[in-house]
């Protein structure tokens, strides 16, 4: 817990130790949470140049024929469909898992 002391804090504390101790869970909650966060958000820029375009070996049509785009379209979901943008899109859902921040399973990578 974060704070600085004044006069009368033990008696404070001792008077209402419920609310003393809400306040300590919220703030470990946010640091866990804060920690998590960041780990997640790193493993998320480690894998961003995997799934720019070009590594994706996609190129944008530069004509506006239906079959041009269709074909960038069908490669595109085909690579939004990859392991690397599942693994990807598990680490964006991190914060919703059920004993987020603290019991977390980081998704791994499938070969």
């Amino acid at each position: 817990m974060t704070g600085t002391w004044t006069d009368g804090l033990e008696a404070r504390i001792a008077a209402d130790p419920g609310s003393w101790f809400s306040l300590i869970s919220a703030q470990c909650y946010a640091a866990a949470a804060a920690e998590v966060r960041a780990r997640r958000d790193a493993l998320l820029q480690a894998t961003d140049a995997d799934m720019a375009l070009d590594r994706l070996g996609l190129t944008p049509p530069t004509g506006s024929t239906f079959t041009a785009w269709l074909s960038f379209l069908r490669t595109l979901g085909e690579a939004l469909k990859s392991n690397a943008a599942t693994y990807r899109q598990a680490l964006r859902d991190i914060t919703t898992q059920p004993g987020f921040p603290y019991e977390i399973k980081w998704p791994e990578v499938k070969k």
